[in-house]
């Protein structure tokens, strides 16, 4: 994904002095003066002035490319000469990488990790927690910055999200920076390639997930897992319905919504991860939880998981469609094509939750008027 200098919603562009002498020539050939041109193009001398070199300062997005454009110079070659990008916040650094910048998946996960832990705030985004140096690390990797972060009594860091990424993001995916934090954010992402949706799936599961005998992906706003619901059907990840819950936390008792991932969902996951690690580098694995999932699905019995999911399937069927109906165990088995001994495991369990009873041998009756 590349985002051109012009799709810049926002900030500012400082011109080299190539550009700068080109466009001298340019307003001479012209035989303007540079308050004429000012006046053609509606905007300020002083924004001419910045452009040529004569001030200090960027100049906005729209100007400096009406400008160029209406000079007659190839935005292309423009926008290579542009030497440093400025945000029109104050106390945000200004980035010196080079245009066209090339969005990789790599570079798509530090804004992904702003749906987890992002927290927006003076015109940006910071994001705060204890393994901030993985973001850190990201960061320096993919944008060859240098990165400053701050780090509180008890451990917590909190670092600024460069915003000239979050400007590129919203760019390359036609979002309103406010949108990040939402489930639009995840309806885009279900657009791009493979790659950058496992890396967004990687980041929210480093931020708000847990591997405790299930990788659970958990978030107080229902919206955004049903956005990511939505990613991981795309990927083809099997997962549970997003269900309610409650927990309390220093004494306060609040609700929260989640996810599980099932056992060929949670492989499958993982396995499409480790390719992007031998692609991409440990910056696209699950960073501090990349170990645990790895020893928690090593222990896991996906043929057991799918047996159990299919039981559970044939039970919902039953209560909802066969209602009062008698069945064998051999018709039960001929019904859902499954074997004698899961079909006895069924109608058992069925049985055991007061929602079977059995009439006569080897027969029973399906009630879904019986309590559990």
């Amino acid at each position: 994904m590349i985002i051109h200098a012009w799709e810049m919603p926002k900030g500012s562009l400082v011109p080299s002095l190539t550009l700068q002498r080109e466009i001298k020539e340019r307003i001479t050939q012209n035989g303007m003066a540079e308050r004429k041109l000012a006046a053609l193009l509606n905007m300020s001398e002083s924004i001419i002035r910045r452009m040529l070199g004569k001030r200090d300062g960027g100049v906005r997005v729209g100007n400096f490319f009406a400008l160029t454009d209406f000079l007659g110079i190839d935005c292309y070659f423009a926008e290579k000469e542009i030497i440093m990008w400025k945000d029109q916040c104050r106390g945000w650094r200004p980035f010196t990488g080079k245009f066209p910048f090339e969005l990789t998946p790599l570079v798509f996960r530090i804004a992904s990790h702003l749906i987890g832990d992002g927290k927006p705030e003076r015109g940006g985004f910071f994001q705060k927690n204890k393994h901030i140096h993985y973001m850190v690390d990201l960061i320096e990797q993919t944008l060859n910055i240098k990165v400053n972060f701050y780090e509180d009594y008890k451990g917590v860091c909190e670092l600024s999200i460069p915003n000239f990424l979050v400007q590129c993001i919203s760019a390359g995916l036609g979002v309103l920076q406010s949108e990040i934090k939402s489930k639009t954010f995840f309806d885009k992402i279900r657009e791009l390639p493979r790659d950058y949706r496992i890396q967004a799936v990687a980041a929210f599961f480093v931020d708000e997930g847990s591997v405790m005998g299930r990788i659970r992906f958990a978030q107080k706003d229902p919206a955004i897992l049903e956005g990511l619901t939505s990613i991981l059907d795309s990927l083809g990840y099997s997962h549970t319905e997003i269900k309610l819950a409650r927990t309390r936390l220093k004494g306060k008792e609040f609700c929260y919504c989640y996810l599980d991932l099932y056992a060929d969902g949670a492989k499958a996951f993982f396995h499409d991860v480790n390719e992007l690690v031998r692609r991409y580098g440990p910056m696209a694995g699950l960073w501090q939880k990349h170990h645990i999932v790895e020893r928690y699905l090593q222990n896991v019995n996906v043929e057991l998981s799918l047996k159990r999911r299919e039981a559970k399937w044939i039970q919902k069927i039953l209560l909802e469609k066969f209602d009062g109906r008698v069945f064998s165990i051999g018709g039960l088995s001929s019904e859902f094509k499954i074997s004698y001994s899961r079909a006895y495991d069924i109608l058992r369990n069925l049985r055991e939750k007061g929602k079977a009873e059995r009439v006569r041998n080897k027969l029973y009756q399906i009630s879904n008027g019986g309590t559990q």
